[in-house]
């Protein structure tokens, strides 16, 4: 078992052909629960005991501000207003592979499910999770990352 936690600075950057303005952060971390390793054939050298498959309990926790729409309506794509104040919190089981590669880099994919409470009650995107709107509060994920191990 390990612990893997992630931070995340929302609106660094601007996507103004987007209309993308929003300004927050969002942090989540769970434990990771490794499943059977990956082994090579029977004669050959084993892979890292670090590869394989695992699930991971995630809480996600993410608040921003809605920045300015170039649209008329002053919407953006997900319907929310400027200045508006999000705050979401997400509890996810995510299931993923990881791939440890010359004993220096990993690769990772995973993908989960979950609930998740959004303060406005829509839907959309959260910056680590989609959520559906609040009568049906389900939430999925995905993600791909590739990493340095250290020792």
């Amino acid at each position: 078992m390990s612990l893997e936690t992630k931070l995340g600075i929302i609106g660094l950057g601007t996507q103004p052909d987007k209309n993308v303005n929003d300004k927050g952060f969002f942090v989540s971390a769970g434990p990771k629960f490794k499943l059977k390793p990956t082994f090579a054939r029977e004669g050959t050298y084993g892979t890292n005991r670090l590869s394989g498959g695992y699930f991971r309990p995630e809480l996600t926790i993410s608040a921003f501000e809605v920045g300015e729409s170039n649209f008329e309506d002053d919407l953006d794509l997900d319907g929310r207003r400027s200045g508006d104040q999000i705050f979401s919190i997400g509890l996810m089981i995510n299931y993923g592979k990881q791939w440890i590669i010359g004993e220096r880099f990993s690769i990772d994919w995973h993908i989960g499910l979950g609930y998740a409470y959004v303060s406005d009650g829509d839907g959309g995107y959260y910056y680590r999770y989609f959520a559906s709107d609040s009568s049906f509060p389900i939430a999925i994920n995905s993600g791909f990352s590739i990493g340095l191990c250290t020792k």
